[in-house]
């Protein structure tokens, strides 16, 4: 409560209204316009003489707070319209920006409080554990495979077409311009999953065929012919479940079907074009 700090609040307000994601900031800057209105003559030195409890009981509902309880911080109140983890994070950036082009960081500190807070700080941990998740997913996957195998070099082979369609969600979502937030860092351990179950049934039968002394392409011919209708059935079926997520009206909702569709799509024909490319040429025993 000085005129100095009262001036700068003002031009750190003023600044975050040029946001067009930030609608309505509210502080004891509001105050301040109220008064002058009523008493043109009024300056920031006179405001700083008001008695803090009087101005924070302003608002007989509570609902708009002006200082903490220990009135040693002020409290700006900000409200923000529906939008991604992304745009959140962006708008959080852009008020810590503003208030250190505003204040003196020796002096003065900021703290964000409030839904965006909590929001961005989930989206980080999830997006984080998510990452970590697939990392778990993708070794699980491939000593799965190794111990169903039983060979390195083959385990590695029929790993490579599950992910694919997981590059392919990579390089949609940065033409779409699909951001990183918390239902996109789901699909990756989610996929991976999906797209493994064909490839498992398709080895079981090659290695099954394998087994009564048939060559490497007859065997993998012949697994195509017995799981393929099969595959089909349970991938389309997978896609329409997903399309039926992407008619959500939220936003982060219908992406998260649609991307779940694409890369489902991806991982039946890499199960049925490539895998069995990949073996008919470098599995030879």
């Amino acid at each position: 409560m000085n005129t100095k700090g009262i001036n700068e609040l003002e031009d750190f307000q003023n600044a975050l209204e040029q946001h067009p994601k930030i609608n309505n900031p509210i502080s004891l800057v509001n105050i301040k316009n109220i008064l002058q209105k009523r008493n043109p003559l009024l300056r920031a030195s006179d405001l700083a003489n008001l008695n803090i409890e009087v101005i924070n009981t302003s608002d007989p509902s509570g609902f708009f707070r002006f200082f903490t309880d220990d009135q040693k911080s002020a409290i700006m109140t900000l409200s923000l319209p529906q939008m991604s983890t992304v745009e959140l994070e962006a708008v959080v950036a852009f008020i810590d920006q503003r208030f250190a082009e505003h204040f003196d960081l020796n002096a003065y500190t900021l703290k964000v409080n409030g839904f965006a807070a909590v929001y961005t700080q989930l989206n980080r941990f999830i997006v984080n554990t998510q990452l970590n998740s697939f990392l778990a997913a993708f070794f699980a996957a491939f000593l799965c495979l190794f111990l169903f195998v039983k060979r390195s070099r083959i385990a590695l082979l029929v790993l490579l077409p599950n992910l694919i369609p997981l590059a392919l969600l990579v390089l949609v979502m940065v033409l779409w311009d699909v951001p990183l937030g918390v239902t996109t860092a789901m699909i990756t351990p989610i996929m991976i999953g999906i797209a493994m179950d064909d490839t498992i049934h398709l080895m079981y039968n090659y290695k099954r065929y394998k087994a009564m002394s048939m060559s490497t392409v007859d065997a993998m011919n012949q697994a195509i012919i017995y799981t393929a209708p099969a595959l089909f059935a349970s991938s389309l079926a997978l896609i329409a479940g997903f399309l039926v997520i992407a008619s959500s009206a939220v936003p982060a909702v219908k992406v998260f079907g649609i991307l779940c569709a694409i890369a489902v799509c991806a991982a039946l024909l890499m199960d049925l074009l490539f895998l069995p490319a990949l073996l008919k040429k470098y599995d030879k025993h």
